[in-house]
């Protein structure tokens, strides 16, 4: 799930999942808006919602409908760069075939982070504006 963050709180993400089961293949996209909260603790409770598209096949059959999630989950920082992520609901709806179908899904994994240079570590350029060049 590739996530950018715009600042502390707020960010973008992407949802890819695929789903394999004996009589039928699922293929999730979701593309939306998380906000994590900040707090005093190692824990970074978060929320996030966006739309996106299902494709389902079965039996040489393939539909495709608009879907929507929402859910909730906590970031644990395991080093600087690695956390443990836990999403512990995410309620997903579509729209198959005319219907409405509703399911809750759990998952969990790990977050790689790649932070943003410090301006410490930028190499020091000199400005060449025409008021620094009379200094």
């Amino acid at each position: 799930m590739p996530t950018f963050n715009i600042n502390k709180q707020v960010g973008v993400f992407a949802d890819f999942a695929n789903l394999y089961g004996k009589d039928e293949n699922v293929h999730v996209e979701f593309y939306g808006v998380f906000h994590g909260f900040g707090n005093k603790t190692r824990l970074t409770p978060f929320v996030f919602t966006g739309p996106g598209s299902i494709r389902a096949s079965s039996a040489g059959t393939i539909s495709h409908s608009l879907g929507w999630c929402v859910g909730g989950g906590l970031t644990i920082p395991l080093t600087r760069r690695l956390s443990f992520e836990a999403i512990p609901v995410e309620y997903v709806i579509d729209t198959a075939n005319g219907d409405v179908g509703n399911n809750i899904v759990a998952r969990a994994g790990f977050a790689i982070t790649f932070p943003k240079r410090r301006n410490s570590d930028k190499q020091f350029r000199p400005s060449m504006h025409s008021s620094d060049q009379n200094r």
